[in-house]
């Protein structure tokens, strides 16, 4: 463990096949959007705005919150599949969010 910088984030995310997330409690995530951002499907609870972001099996995996055999089932699913299927889900994980950058949302804003 340990603080890890900006410019070593991107390994991370990239050498990852998914980004597990295991909140208790979430409203927002910037560690959803962040790992989304490099094309890292996460798997996340069903709490929040996950369920807005995160498609079933589309672009990540969604689990039950306080319920740990949910997510360990979400996170066998990652194991058994297929190279071209890991690179769809990498693919729509960064679709999904592309709209989300911030020249889109001051423009909606202002």
């Amino acid at each position: 463990e340990r603080y890890i910088p900006d410019h070593e984030l991107q390994l991370f995310f990239n050498s990852a096949d998914v980004t597990v997330l295991p909140y208790k409690k979430i409203l927002t995530s910037g560690s959803l959007l962040n790992a989304m951002s490099f094309s890292c499907p996460v798997i996340a609870p069903r709490v929040g705005m996950t369920e807005e972001v995160v498609k079933n099996g589309y672009n990540g995996f969604l689990y039950e919150l306080d319920n740990l055999e949910s997510l360990v089932q979400e996170m066998k699913k990652i194991v058994p599949l297929k190279e071209k299927s890991k690179v769809q889900l990498r693919t729509h994980s960064f679709i999904s969010i592309e709209h989300l950058r911030w020249l889109n949302i001051s423009s909606a804003l202002f």
